[in-house]
């Protein structure tokens, strides 16, 4: 007996019965054209940031990675990317900081308070970033005097921002840290004695320090010590007044400099646990610790 095979049709599916409804059609319509936006953004954000700029152009919050050896052409980086710098800010330099004698030192001090703004607690930082101040060009010293005011990383990129984050700082602790922020900046800047840095820059080192000291000794005797570290407090102070007088002496020294800067460099040491134990006291999870190159 034969079996037919029987062939079972195919009926082509009505294309109007499964087509979406149309307000679903008009929602699919937007979001492609969001996304194809979204898309363009993302590539015109992308080319600007392969692109170099001017240092000068980018604002506070900006991070960057370097180009080329012209620290003032940069290519711009998001922050959570591999980054050299990160703008702290964009300063003018008035004419009593006398940019045209010294941009350098003019650009430093015009930075300073930038500096403190962006990170209240110099020790904050790792001690791989340091502060770089940037002076404007010789063609805008005249009609655009700015200064950058940057964080560099040192040991290659990082990828987060160095930016103090959190709640504002109490009106004791703002004291304590504004008191001793200029010698902060000032003695991480010690020079070893094993390289071969020359009389020049211990002397301009000295000089710098023993202002740095003075500035802080004045600023502490102004505070009251905080509640439970009274006696941390005044072996501070009395650390600070012993190598203020030490940093004076160095700055007027032309022989015997590294043993003077050494034992300078000694006193403020001795500063450093005391100092650990009045920054707890006032709610600081910080502490000064030795930065740059050692003695």
């Amino acid at each position: 007996m034969s079996q037919s095979l029987t062939t079972v049709p195919v009926v082509p599916a009505d294309v109007h019965r499964i087509r979406p409804p149309r307000r679903l059609r008009r929602t699919l319509a937007v979001g492609f054209a969001l996304v194809l936006a979204a898309s363009a953004l993302v590539a015109l954000v992308r080319s600007q940031l392969e692109h170099p700029v001017p240092l000068a152009s980018l604002p506070v919050g900006a991070c960057f990675t370097e180009h080329g050896t012209d620290l003032r052409t940069v290519l711009p980086a998001s922050c959570t990317d591999p980054h050299h710098g990160e703008v702290a800010g964009q300063v003018a330099i008035g004419p009593e900081q006398d940019p045209y004698h010294d941009p350098e030192l003019a650009a430093a001090t015009a930075c300073s308070p930038a500096f403190t703004a962006y990170v209240p607690d110099y020790w904050a930082l790792p001690p791989w970033i340091g502060y770089i101040s940037v002076p404007p060009a010789d063609q805008d010293l005249t009609h655009r005097p700015l200064a950058t005011c940057y964080l560099a990383a040192h040991n290659g990129p990082v990828t987060t921002s160095q930016r103090t984050p959190g709640a504002p700082l109490t009106d004791a602790q703002r004291g304590y840290l504004d008191a001793v922020d200029r010698y902060d900046e000032v003695s991480s800047l010690a020079v070893d004695e094993r390289t071969s840095a020359g009389p020049d820059a211990l002397h301009d080192w000295t000089v710098q320090m023993a202002a740095a000291e003075q500035q802080l000794t004045e600023g502490l005797g102004r505070l009251t010590p905080p509640p439970g570290a009274e006696r941390e407090f005044g072996r501070v102070l009395d650390a600070h007044r012993d190598a203020a007088a030490r940093w004076q002496i160095a700055a007027g020294l032309d022989r015997d400099l590294l043993r003077t800067v050494a034992a300078a460099r000694d006193a403020d040491h001795a500063a450093m646990d005391p100092d650990g134990a009045v920054r707890h006291a006032l709610g600081l999870s910080t502490m000064m610790r030795p930065r740059g190159w050692s003695l």
